[in-house]
């Protein structure tokens, strides 16, 4: 598959459609379901930017501190 839809909308009905014909579950080809899906993810949706906000903190330690603020302040009952 090749011609995916610019509009957002017809795109993700064209998608569905394809999986519906060609996912392996279904009876459909592999390397043709591979080669379609592949084809999706490395065209961008037209008029789409996708940005990330970079964080400043590292979630792994927010749940550390958080662990110990509970530990602290709301003892386990024994």
């Amino acid at each position: 598959m090749t011609g995916w839809p610019a509009d957002p909308t017809e795109r993700r009905r064209a998608f569905r459609a394809f999986v519906r014909e060609n996912h392996p579950d279904r009876g459909g080809d592999p390397e043709v379901f591979a080669a379609g899906v592949a084809s999706l993810r490395d065209r961008p949706v037209a008029g789409t930017t996708v940005a990330y906000r970079q964080r400043w903190w590292n979630p792994g330690v927010t749940a550390w501190i958080n662990r110990r603020i509970q530990r602290r302040f709301h003892p386990r009952v024994h």
